[in-house]
């Protein structure tokens, strides 16, 4: 399986994380696998949540107003999460760990991206690592990890998003939150919240 990661998606999540201010930001992650088995993120989405200096929280009203308004055909594109470590290294947490298992309740896969701007910088200025979870059908987890994408950028940096309006967007959907991370339990401290009615509903989220 080969893991394509289109420009439009790399430039947002370098952009969310650049301009949040001290924190990390998150959300979900839009594209296809086809049928060869290749997996394609086209773009990377920011959703309502509460931020800590190294904790995020999607929103549950949030969730639920994507799974509302959202077509049939951007639900069905959801193949995973992504989020930022700001200015640490690329790694997986044991929340990380805990939201991988919780999504792939959902379906049977879950790809996961986390960005930084330490550590092993690569093409296009961040850092990053990819991720695939499965679920079996005996109920356990399997992990494929450091998978090494082909990063669909120019060097050529000509072409760059509009700032002044990420900055709208992360002042209208990212909440400053400065109490203990421990106090905030919506989402079970795996920094994703599950909406019980997005199960209930049978959406196909992350392409299945």
């Amino acid at each position: 399986m080969t893991v394509i990661i289109k420009e439009k998606a790399y430039r947002y999540m370098e952009a969310y994380s650049r301009n949040v201010k001290d924190g990390e930001i998150g959300g979900l992650l839009l594209g296809k696998i086809k049928k060869n088995g290749d997996l394609v993120v086209n773009k990377a989405i920011l959703l309502g949540q509460r931020k800590t200096t190294s904790h995020f929280e999607i929103s549950e009203k949030a969730m639920m107003d994507f799974t509302k308004n959202a077509s049939c055909k951007m639900l069905s594109s959801v193949i995973g999460w992504w989020h930022s470590h700001n200015t640490m290294n690329t790694f997986w947490s044991k929340d990380d760990d805990k939201c991988f298992q919780r999504l792939c309740n959902l379906s049977d896969m879950c790809f996961g991206i986390v960005v930084a701007f330490k550590g092993n910088i690569r093409k296009g200025g961040m850092s990053y690592k990819c991720r695939l979870d499965s679920k079996l059908k005996n109920g356990n987890y399997v992990s494929v990890d450091d998978i090494e994408p082909f990063l669909d950028v120019p060097i050529d940096f000509s072409k760059e998003v509009d700032v002044g309006k990420i900055y709208e967007e992360i002042e209208e959907k990212v909440e400053e939150d400065d109490r203990d991370w421990q106090e905030c339990g919506c989402c079970g401290g795996t920094g994703f919240i599950v909406v019980e009615t997005t199960k209930r509903k049978g959406l196909p989220f992350f392409g299945v």
